[in-house]
């Protein structure tokens, strides 16, 4: 399948604590890296290989969803470097609250962690 037309620049905002611009969109995985098969796994292989070369970079995952078939399929790629991964981690409480139980304010916060590695 041949490359869509890019009609203009990506557009971009700056992370707060580094300034460093990312792209306003990018490629959620609660849905579509959570239960896979062979195949889909290879569809989405062939997806994460061709988003940085098509302007994309950012990938939003957690540890709940996504980020255990992301990691490995990276890997495989070799190209981290390339990716902003948007990571969401839970801290102790949380399961309280979804449980309906009362967690105290300190163990029932919840953090988002973004990490980047610069390409060289």
């Amino acid at each position: 399948m041949p490359a869509p037309a890019i009609s203009g620049p990506l557009i971009t905002k700056p992370i707060p604590s580094s300034s460093e611009r990312i792209p306003v969109v990018g490629i959620g995985t609660a849905r579509r890296f959570d239960h896979t098969t062979q195949e889909s796994q290879a569809e989405l292989k062939e997806m994460l290989r061709l988003f940085p070369d098509r302007g994309g970079n950012v990938i939003d995952t957690a540890e709940s969803y996504g980020e255990p078939l992301v990691g490995q399929l990276i890997s495989k790629l070799g190209n981290r470097k390339r990716l902003f991964l948007a990571q969401k981690s839970e801290l102790a409480g949380t399961a309280a609250l979804a449980a309906g139980r009362r967690a105290s304010p300190r163990s029932s916060a919840r953090s988002s962690a973004c990490e980047r590695t610069k390409s060289t």
